[in-house]
């Protein structure tokens, strides 16, 4: 008979861990690392009872968003019998801003439907947008001797 010893035991349970979490996807983040959902419309306490009448619920949405890119190439090109090096350096900025509120009042009936309690609400959402695309396209080398 083999003695079990808390060695084995031990490496046991890290071929288990791996065998379980190595085999798992990698995570994604959803849309691009921006969610679907609204802050507060969407959660865990879905199910949680509510009291029974109004209430009102306002989200602000506010994003700050700036992103910017340079790149640079060279490249010889041919025209007829001639050759040419072209420069080309290309800079862009972007910058976003909006402010959105959504307005969402709801009504939560006391008298049970269906065996659940219903709920109605109606969203609706004001807002505003601002973006700026700022950008250069130089071009050197493309004419001359």
């Amino acid at each position: 008979m083999r003695h079990i010893t808390p060695r084995t035991i031990s490496k046991a349970a890290f071929s288990l861990s791996l065998a379980i979490f190595g085999a798992m996807p990698a995570a994604h983040a959803d849309e691009g690392g921006v969610g679907a959902w609204l802050p507060g419309t969407f959660g865990s306490l879905a199910a949680t009872p509510l009291t029974p009448g109004w209430s009102l619920a306002t989200v602000f949405l506010h994003v700050s968003a700036d992103a910017s890119g340079n790149v640079a190439a060279a490249r010889e090109i041919t025209l007829g019998r001639f050759n040419r090096n072209v420069l080309v350096d290309l800079n862009v900025n972007i910058k976003a801003r909006p402010d959105l509120i959504a307005v969402a009042p709801t009504y939560v009936f006391g008298t049970p439907v269906l065996g659940g309690q219903l709920a109605v609400s109606l969203m609706g959402v004001l807002g505003r947008s601002y973006a700026a695309l700022d950008g250069s396209l130089t071009l050197a080398g493309a004419a001359g001797p």
